[in-house]
This record gives C-alpha cells, structure tokens and sequence, in this order.
C-alpha cells in the first residue's frame, strides 16, 4: 500500500515568489488597490493583504 501523502515538492498557494513581490511592490508604488494586485497576480486578496501586512514587499532590496 502507498501513500503519497501530498509530498509534493512545493506548496501551491502558500507564499509569494520573489518576482511576485517584486510586481507587488511595483503595483503599490502605482496606487493598485489590493484587490488589482490580487487579480492582476492571480492570487487570493488575503494573500496580498498579508504580504503586504507583514511587510515583505519592502524587504526586497535585503533578498537575493
């Protein structure tokens, strides 16, 4: 009997990638409401609103 137990290599919908919060942050230089961010990155509003809570869009510059 096997069992996969969702071991998949990367959980979909869980974080945002490093371009991703790049465009997030260049939409919100923009004055994109979350809302258009969220669509236009093809993510959940929640997932844009926490990012953008907790402050990882302006932590770009400390990531490589």
């Amino acid at each position: 009997m096997t069992h996969s137990n969702d071991n998949t290599s990367a959980r979909k919908g869980k974080h945002l990638s490093y371009s991703e919060r790049s465009q997030t942050a260049i939409l919100k230089t923009e004055n994109y409401l979350n809302r258009q961010i969220a669509n236009a990155l093809k993510h959940a509003l929640q997932t844009i609103n926490s990012e953008i809570h907790r402050g990882t869009i302006t932590q770009l510059k400390s990531q490589k």
